[in-house]
Parts: structure tokens; sequence; C-alpha cells
């Protein structure tokens, strides 16, 4: 019997533990000074430690005491989820943005998986409308829009390829967010608002129109010069619940 799979939001690509959003002080192997921000685990044996000024990746065996106290609390464990999303947005001229997610999909399970499927809000149909969904192979998904009550849907996508139990499939992601960038007085601005329900660690390329010049961007991000092209390049945890506009405003030439 064939079955499908359920991921639970465009960008999702990995689940692990999820921690409470407190900042504490951490002491690193190293270090002469204990530094302060969020401790979250993000793999079986790597933590991160985010504050305003401080952003540090390590094994938790760097880890020397959290708050003067030896041994990872609970609370960088997590008992929830911490998604890792990747987007690629890619700004045009005319202020629409090609977006870009990249997820994967594993049979943990020992049916045989011939599709995924997710939920979705009322105001995301315009966008998954014009989705494209491509698999590891470059075949191009069926993709079908199946209403519910209360204005949500269930966007369902079928498997060319099935995928065997053990086994991933890589999916991509290609949507049109319209009228995303627009003019700000002589520049232009894009903004992505943030507000997810779940930990998340957000890993972004923004590439600007060809020749646009970057007047201001977000904490955290740097820009990056590939064969022409300017690119805004930002990895980030952000707990549920942050609200922060991510902006970025550029000239056109």
């Amino acid at each position: 019997m064939f079955h499908r799979t359920l991921i639970s939001c465009l960008a999702l690509m990995l689940m692990t533990g999820l921690a409470g959003a407190d900042t504490v002080e951490v002491m690193l192997k190293g270090h002469d000074e204990p530094l302060t921000g969020f401790l979250r685990q993000i793999s079986d044996a790597r933590f991160l430690l985010q504050g305003d000024n401080v952003y540090h990746e390590f094994p938790g065996n760097q880890i020397v005491t959290v708050d003067g106290k030896e041994g990872i609390p609970k609370s960088a464990q997590g008992d929830g989820r911490l998604i890792f999303s990747s987007f690629y947005e890619k700004i045009l001229p005319d202020g629409n943005v090609e977006a870009w997610s990249h997820n994967q999909i594993t049979n943990d399970g020992i049916k045989i998986l011939t599709g995924t499927d997710w939920g979705a809000a009322a105001w995301e149909e315009e966008q998954i409308r014009s989705m494209e969904v491509y698999d590891t192979f470059q075949n191009r998904l069926p993709v079908r829009i199946v209403p519910k009550k209360g204005g949500t849907f269930r966007v369902e996508v079928d498997f060319i390829v099935p995928v065997a139990p053990r086994e991933s499939l890589g999916l991509t992601l290609k949507t049109i967010r319209k009228g995303a960038a627009r003019p700000k007085g002589d520049a232009w601005s894009y903004t992505f608002n943030v507000g997810f329900n779940e930990d998340r660690y957000l890993t972004r390329k923004i590439e600007l129109p060809p020749g646009a010049e970057i007047q201001e961007t977000y904490a955290g991000s740097r820009p990056v010069e590939i064969q022409g092209r300017q690119i805004i390049l930002s990895q980030r945890y952000y707990p549920a619940g942050t609200t922060d506009p991510l902006r970025v405003i550029y000239k056109q030439p």
C-alpha cells in the first residue's frame, strides 16, 4: 500500500530539539569571560549561542559552564522542535520576488511514500497557486489545492519517483511574491516579516536586481558578490513569536 507524508510548511528542512527563549551566560573553552545569549541545541552534538553582538556555533564539549553551573541545562536541549529553513530570494527589477526553498522528505516508516501534503492559510493562496515543485531528479511535480473550512486549504504534491523506507527525497519549491519590493523615495524596500509560531533557524540569500546598490540591511546579514551579482546572506536563529521585520533597502541604476 502506498502512503503520503506530511510536512508542516513550505520551507521545512529539518526538525530537532527546541528550547525556551531565556538568555544565559555561557563560558566556553578558550574564553576568558562568559558570553550572553540564547543557547540552543541545533543537532545531536552542536549548539549555537546568539546574542545582540554574539553568534557562535560549537560542539557541546566546548561548554564549560552555563550560568556558572557545569553541564548543559535541559532548557538548551529542548523538548519541541527547531525548524531549519533555507531561502533563495531573487528580487526582480519590477519589485516581484522569485523565492526558492529547499526541503527534505525522509521516509521514517515502513510504507512506500508517493506524495506529501501540508496546510496553508488563506493569505498564502495566491503565492501557492504560482508555486512550482521539483524533486531531486529535476521532475516538476503535480500540485493540487484542496479547500478546507475557514478559508484554509491543503496543498497536495504527488511524487513521480516513490520514496522507499529509510530513503530521502529532496524537494525544491519556487513561488513568486508579487510586489514584495516597493519604491521608497528614490530607493526600493524589501521586507520579510519574521513571525514564526515555532523556533526557526533561518538561512537567507537575497539577490538584488542587476546593478543595484545596498543602502541598508538588517543585523546579522552580510553582502557577498558573485560574478557581478549582489547577494545578501544571513543565518540567524529566531525564537517562536519573534516579530522582527527584516528589511533591505537598495537603489536601482
